[in-house]
């Protein structure tokens, strides 16, 4: 059997962050890679100052058309990230293809 090394997590909900939290970080004292894109209400959690303790130790991107329909600062969405933290739906599908296991919360 194959070691997990990535883990994607697509967040749609902004009701999470503790959850999601806890999985990154579990996952990092395994050594487990967390790939993380935020889509619909998820996009809502870069307004969660919570959601800084993740810089570092995931990898995240935000869905362009979500953060925009809530209305949400684009450029970057958090600070440590970069311009390239905002992608689409190609770049979630690239996502997929990286991760070893995929959930959705």
């Amino acid at each position: 059997m194959k070691n997990l090394a990535t883990l994607g997590l697509l967040v749609s909900t902004d009701r999470c962050a503790d959850h999601l939290i806890g999985l990154v970080k579990a996952a990092a004292a395994k050594g487990i890679k967390s790939l993380i894109f935020f889509t619909h209400r998820g996009v809502r959690l870069v307004m969660d100052p919570r959601l800084q303790e993740l810089v570092g130790l995931a990898e995240m991107s935000f869905c362009r058309i979500s953060l925009e329909a809530y209305g949400l600062k684009t450029d970057p969405p958090l600070p440590g990230l970069s311009g390239k933290s905002v992608s689409n739906q190609s770049g979630h599908a690239r996502l997929i293809e990286r991760c070893d296991r995929y959930l959705a919360l």
